[in-house]
């Protein structure tokens, strides 16, 4: 997992994104524009941002800047994701010594990601129009059952660090997976 500070999309949209208009935090959103990648509503379609304003902000607009931020990281994510290099806002144990602090980050992205990817009846991504289509693929099926449940979790548990890693790791490598076979 890369530093924060390491991370070029973090490092460019930060110190903006609190005056942008979002409701929800910087890792909340992250995961809902990941998620709705995966459905398929990427940089060249409209939808992401209406999808944005209507679920995730409480059908609030946000305004120019708001709309620059939303367009930086709907492109750079999108691209991330097709070239399997997705970097999550997840703050490393240097940069966030309290553990609870970094799984709620997680819990956030993985939170904001299902919102996303369940968040309208019609998908566009073309291997999941078929109505049965996440009945039909058992790994499709586990990834979602898991980051659900970890959007849940219980950030007081006692995780060890390697415990910690490896869920952060799954959420990360799930949604790599599930844009995949989403969007094949």
């Amino acid at each position: 997992m890369k530093d924060l500070k390491n991370n070029q999309l973090y490092q460019k949209i930060s110190n903006s994104f609190n005056g942008a208009g979002f409701e929800e935090n910087i890792a909340t959103t992250q995961g809902f524009i990941l998620g709705v990648i995966c459905r398929g509503h990427g940089a060249s379609d409209n939808k992401a941002l209406t999808l944005t304003c209507e679920i995730l902000n409480g059908g609030n607009a946000v305004g120019g800047s708001g709309i620059a931020l939303f367009t930086t990281m709907l492109i750079e994510l999108e691209r991330q994701l097709k070239d399997q290099k997705v970097e999550l806002f997840i703050p490393t144990k240097k940069e966030q010594a309290q553990k609870s602090v970094r799984l709620q980050t997680a819990a956030d992205i993985a939170y904001g990601f299902m919102l996303g990817l369940c968040c309208e009846g019609n998908p566009v991504a073309g291997s999941i129009v078929d109505s049965d289509y996440v009945e039909k693929n058992a790994n499709l099926k586990d990834y979602m059952k898991f980051i659900d449940f970890f959007k849940e979790i219980d950030v007081n548990d006692d995780f060890s660090e390697d415990d910690f890693n490896d869920v952060v790791e799954n959420l990360h490598s799930m949604i790599q997976e599930i844009y995949t076979l989403l969007n094949k």
